[in-house]
């Protein structure tokens, strides 16, 4: 009796896209980069002309998506890279174009879209692209700042993932 009820309880489940999250728990999507195989490749850098990288996740049922780009290594605190917002519920994926309706805030440079890493000579600093999934569309104004952004999808997020990537520029 007790091996058909571990059986039972380790068989397989329904796929993340079909759970719903209850609202104290955030489900994970999965993230990933054609572009970035663990370190970022110059031309995503402002070493070589700053192109903007795919980022693709895992289908969520969701209203809208978020994704902000940051490093947390930088010298003076976190660093925004890139927020685009309100993307559409059907997307899997951004860059390098936007899907149609979705929106971009401020980088860390104080100007709307991506900007590439830039750190300082020395130890490689780490970038985390963070996917969430969001209950609501939320009708955001484009050029949100990221405290912004945070605080009007705080208490939305339904689903999230993270990719890290690395990137070192010779000293």
């Amino acid at each position: 009796m007790l091996a058909l009820i571990l059986i039972a309880a380790c068989g397989p489940s329904q796929p993340a896209s079909q759970k719903p999250a209850s609202p104290s728990t955030v489900a994970h999507i999965t993230i990933s980069s054609p572009d970035l195989p663990g370190t970022v490749p110059a031309q995503f850098t402002c070493d070589g002309g700053g192109r903007v990288p795919r980022v693709q996740w895992t289908s969520y049922a969701a209203r809208e998506w978020a994704l902000e780009m940051l490093d947390p290594d930088a010298p003076s605190g976190t660093f925004v890279h890139w927020l685009v917002y309100s993307i559409p519920a059907d997307a899997t994926s951004v860059g390098p174009k936007l899907p149609t309706g979705a929106l971009e805030g401020k980088n860390g440079s104080g100007r709307s879209g991506y900007t590439g890493p830039c750190p300082p000579p020395g130890p490689a600093h780490h970038y985390h692209f963070v996917v969430t999934a969001l209950d609501s569309a939320l009708g955001l104004s484009p050029g949100l700042s990221r405290s912004d952004l945070d605080g009007k999808i705080a208490g939305h997020a339904v689903a999230t993932g993270e990719l890290v990537v690395s990137y070192q520029r010779a000293a």
